[in-house]
Parts: structure tokens; C-alpha cells; sequence
């Protein structure tokens, strides 16, 4: 059964699900989620690699932090295999939306060969 949506609409819907997952992530607590292109998202990676102990990498910190809890959804501070395959798709989000990661989709056949990949 073929798609009405062709490869590039399905993409593109992808991405604005994914910019609306980045961007319901808990607001204010960290500037990641207002960054607005590309280059903006790369200066702000390299800041961070750059001075680890400079504000973008706290900022990056406090992202990390906030997908990890988003993940924990049994809130005991652990993440197990389910919350963990949630995890990695909330913090893949942000380098999604500029085109720095490939989707679940293009990477993974079908939901149970994701979750597979990401028990190993």
C-alpha cells in the first residue's frame, strides 16, 4: 500500500513533529529549545564542546537532563529498555529538526527492529 504523502511531505511532517516534541519539552529551563536554524544549533554545540564548563554547556546539560526525566515515566530516577527508546527520541529531536540526525523511520524497519537495536 503506497503513501498519499510522498517521501518529502512524510519527511516534513516528521520534522514538525519532532520541532513540536522539542519544543513542548519543560520551557525556560534551558535556551536549546529557542534556537532557531542550523547555525545557531552548531555554534551552540561547539560552545559547549568548547568550554565544558561554559553556560552552553550547562544549557546542554539541563536539556539532557529534561529528556531524561521526560523518559523516566515511573519517576524512580532510572530509565529501563521502553523509557530508554523514549529517551533516545527526545534527545534526538533537537539535531532532527535542523536534518543533523535521520528519523526512527529511515534508520528502522519497523518499531520492533528499533527497539531491538537500541536493547544492545
Amino acid at each position: 500500500m503506497s503513501s498519499p504523502y510522498s517521501l518529502e511531505q512524510e519527511r516534513d511532517a516528521k520534522q514538525a513533529q519532532d520541532m513540536n516534541i522539542w519544543k513542548s519539552m519543560v520551557p525556560g529551563r534551558s535556551s536549546v529549545n529557542n534556537i532557531k536554524n542550523a547555525e545557531d544549533f552548531i555554534a551552540f554545540l561547539t560552545a559547549a564542546v568548547k568550554d565544558r564548563s561554559g553556560p552552553e554547556m550547562k544549557n546542554f546539560y539541563i536539556y539532557l537532563q529534561d529528556c531524561f526525566t521526560n523518559a523516566d515515566q515511573d519517576l524512580d530516577g532510572l530509565v529501563g529498555p521502553r523509557e530508554f527508546d523514549a529517551l533516545v527520541d527526545e534527545a534526538a529531536a533537537a539535531p532532527r529538526v535542523f536534518g543533523f540526525a535521520p528519523t526512527a523511520e529511515q534508520m528502522y524497519m519497523n518499531e520492533e527492529e528499533r527497539f531491538a537495536a537500541r536493547l544492545q
